[in-house]
């Protein structure tokens, strides 16, 4: 912002010196503070004391309201430059992990190739969507969803089909984990949103979900288990469209799920 703005303060003190010392300098105030009160009028009422030292304090006021104006609507537009700068960021990393990934796949590379760019991509995906949420790593925990190798069809969605599946993640696999993730699995959504999953289940304090997967036979699903209330709304589901569009075409990449089959982490 500048010397000016960081110190308002201190040319505030040098004019309440040099009106001391000056008269012209008083008047001269006297023309700056009807020229400066116009645009804020609303925020002072009252027409100022006609004593020197109160028209340099009032003409001091005046500046500090600018500053704090200006300082806020610069302040609001470097936040919106910076978030729109963090997500390229997180989307230009995992694109260049995830085409890594596919390149090493399609070519053949050696197995501990292969695991370490899908593990990249992996990585980067998960800390996008940890930028989303705002939240520590200790609130929120990644699930990778992904058909059994055994399983020729892949997994259905609807009541009476299979749900043997593979979870992949960093955080330990519960019973109760992998039967909710069961639940959701099966349901026909491509997007599923769940803020009350503390009312059915008992063992683990997990408050919220989002998860995303692929229309019809499962593929390749992703999942976050929210350990703290209220995370989820309207814009949390809107950023996370973003990074999940790319889940539900690389499913159907059979060469790159059957590596992440392999992945333990």
């Amino acid at each position: 912002m500048g010397r000016f703005y960081r110190y308002p303060i201190f040319y505030i003190l040098l004019t309440i010196v040099l009106t001391g010392m000056s008269e012209t300098f008083t008047d001269v105030i006297d023309i700056f503070n009807d020229v400066l009160i116009k645009p804020i009028k609303w925020l002072y009422p009252l027409k100022a004391h006609q004593l020197s030292f109160v028209k340099v304090l009032f003409f001091g006021i005046i500046l500090l309201s600018y500053y704090f104006i200006i300082s806020g609507i610069y302040n609001f537009i470097m936040g919106l430059r910076e978030n729109q700068f963090n997500e390229n960021q997180y989307l230009k990393q995992f694109e260049k992990y995830l085409s890594e990934a596919i390149m090493n796949v399609e070519k053949n590379e050696s197995d501990s190739k292969i695991k370490e760019s899908i593990t990249n991509f992996m990585d980067s995906f998960e800390e996008w969507i940890g930028s989303i949420l705002k939240l520590q790593s200790k609130h929120y925990k990644c699930f990778w969803i992904i058909p059994s190798p055994q399983l020729e069809s892949g997994i259905n969605s609807g009541e009476n089909q299979t749900t043997d599946f593979l979870l992949i993640s960093k955080a330990t696999i519960t019973n109760e984990i992998k039967n909710l993730l069961s639940f959701i699995v099966r349901s026909p959504k491509s997007r599923y949103f769940d803020t009350q999953v503390s009312q059915h289940i008992d063992n683990e304090p997990i408050e919220e979900l989002m998860c995303v997967r692929n229309f019809g036979d499962l593929k390749l699903g992703f999942a976050v288990l929210i350990y703290k209330n209220g995370v989820i709304n309207d814009q949390i589901k809107q950023e996370f469209l973003i990074p999940t569009s790319y889940l539900l075409l690389m499913g159907f990449n059979e060469k790159l799920t059957e590596a992440m089959a392999t992945i333990r982490r």
